[in-house]
């Protein structure tokens, strides 16, 4: 792994989280927010210009839900990885969330610790 910072893609209709998950990701050494988003189109804007390493996607938006927007995510930035959000965690989700092509699903909350488990994650499927 590199020891570059891992630039990311925020992703979610709830500003509140996502205003405290920027406020998280601006303190923490190893990721860089190149971009956040709260609708479709934002988002596939947002992640066509970065070409981050990583979105962070939320499953459930009012305009369109994660799981139908991360194809097209994938085609506009091929290399970048993309894990689920969900105030929602249970199997089924994630699951649905891998065939769709996510590296993974997270829960939002412990909001605190959301960085040390993404990095938990892309240890385990980098391994």
């Amino acid at each position: 792994m590199s020891d570059a910072p891992l630039r990311i893609v925020l992703v979610d209709d709830d500003r509140m989280w996502l205003s405290l998950t920027s406020a998280l990701a601006d303190k923490d050494e190893g990721v860089e927010l190149v971009g956040r988003s709260s609708t479709g189109a934002e988002t596939m804007q947002v992640v066509a210009q970065e070409q981050p390493d990583l979105v962070l996607l939320d499953l459930a938006m009012p305009d369109v839900d994660g799981l139908t927007m991360l194809p097209n995510l994938l085609k506009v930035a091929p290399g970048c990885r993309i894990v689920m959000v969900t105030g929602n965690d249970y199997a089924p989700l994630r699951q649905m969330a891998k065939e769709a092509g996510a590296i993974g699903l997270l829960p939002k909350e412990p909001l605190a610790s959301l960085f040390d488990r993404l990095r938990d994650l892309l240890a385990t499927v980098d391994a």
